[in-house]
């Protein structure tokens, strides 16, 4: 076991391991009730994350236990060679207070801290704590006495799906299809990265690490092509939007809501009851009033905060 004299009481700390993923998804899965009243982690999404290649399971991750072998913590960092590296500390609410939440966030930070000098040379680097529930005032506590601050601030949003919408129509000669493997990633990208620009803290993103993150399934992505343009995107899974864009060009034209009737349309086709999508609050592009007006409702709020890990220039377009 790793040691964890720092922490108060018989607990033990230890890296992950594959067949703790039940008894972590239970301590995600308390959190998030206590936190947002619903659930939202699953044992195939966590399980996809630690065999992936954005996460060494025996370095990056820690779960804290008590005598009798039972998980009621865990915590992961991610971002390695990035500029904006994460952290995530779960844990069951009826042991807060025993400064477990403080210990792994140390922990995740001098995990952190030992890839800054792989960053981009000149680079800021911050460490970001993020799906920090609006209830939750102790976790906003700690994360404040250690130094980090608020900076964004998100809205859970779903609308409840009774029967498929209709199509909107779109100006000029725009059509929404369906995504086109080995056709269609170079120019999705690049409007991808466009539609990026105006999201606060995007960092560019190289193609290869766009597509292994974007488009890893594309069941439902579906593109608005204005000739051999692509004007916007939409893609989801299971009734939840992972991401929508409209590039500068064709905004205020209807296309944002058009793309967004479109899933919702193929959503209740497949049966789904609910569709879901997070958004930032104070989103320049106005994508809050474009899901009201679309009927959708805020749910929960969470925040994203942030520290310097070190100071630089931010990186930008």
């Amino acid at each position: 076991m790793t040691d964890a004299s720092m922490l108060a009481g018989a607990f033990w700390v230890r890296p992950a391991r594959m067949e703790d993923l039940e008894a972590v998804v239970r301590v995600q899965n308390a959190q998030e009730m206590a936190d947002f009243g619903r659930l939202l982690s699953n044992g195939e999404s966590l399980k996809r994350l630690w065999q992936g290649s954005k996460l060494d399971l025996q370095a990056d991750t820690w779960v804290v236990g008590t005598p009798d072998g039972g998980i009621v913590s865990y915590a992961s960092v991610r971002g390695r060679g990035q500029v904006r590296l994460f952290a995530s500390v779960w844990l069951l609410p009826e042991y807060s207070g025993h400064g477990i939440g403080r210990y792994l966030l140390r922990r995740a930070e001098e995990r952190a801290g030992s890839w800054v000098v792989e960053a981009p040379p000149g680079a800021r680097v911050t460490m970001g704590a993020s799906w920090i529930g609006e209830r939750n005032q102790r976790a906003q506590r700690l994360l404040e006495h250690a130094g980090y601050e608020k900076i964004y601030s998100f809205a859970h949003m779903d609308l409840e799906l009774d029967e498929p919408s209709a199509p909107l129509p779109v100006d000029g000669e725009i059509v929404i299809r369906a995504f086109s493997p080995g056709d269609d990633e170079r120019a999705i990208y690049a409007a991808d990265e466009e539609c990026a620009r105006d999201e606060r803290g995007h960092v560019p993103e190289t193609f290869e690490a766009w597509r292994q993150w974007h488009i890893s399934d594309t069941t439902l992505l579906f593109v608005a092509w204005d000739g051999s343009e692509v004007a916007g995107l939409v893609s989801g899974s299971q009734g939840f939007i992972a991401h929508l864009g409209v590039r500068t060009r064709w905004r205020r034209r209807g296309l944002g809501m058009a793309l967004l009737r479109h899933i919702q349309g193929e959503f209740a086709r497949q049966g789904l009851r609910l569709m879901k999508l997070n958004v930032d609050t104070l989103s320049s592009t106005g994508a809050c009033r474009l899901y009201e007006r679309a009927g959708m409702h805020t749910r929960f709020c969470y925040h994203t905060f942030e520290k310097e890990l070190r100071a630089g220039q931010d990186i930008r377009f």
